[in-house]
């Protein structure tokens, strides 16, 4: 079964490598449109103690969180 799909996609390709394409510009999108993307820019924000108020459990200046590995394994 697998063999014969092969060799339908391998006939597919020769039949597609027959198609003149000399001076068709390759298509890498159909699409217009573009990324609209806000300017990359690093603010300082000093909201670490908004960000700490919002977590669940917090140590030290740090969110805590649940081990993910038991040492005393």
């Amino acid at each position: 079964l697998l063999t014969g799909q092969l060799a339908n996609i391998l006939d597919l390709i020769e039949t597609l490598n027959e198609v003149d394409t000399d001076g068709v510009k390759p298509t890498y999108t159909v699409s217009d449109n573009i990324n609209v993307l806000r300017e990359d820019v690093a603010v300082k924000s000093n909201q670490k103690n908004e960000l700490l108020a919002n977590a669940p459990e917090t140590q030290d200046g740090q969110i805590k969180v649940p081990a993910i590995i038991d040492e005393e394994s």
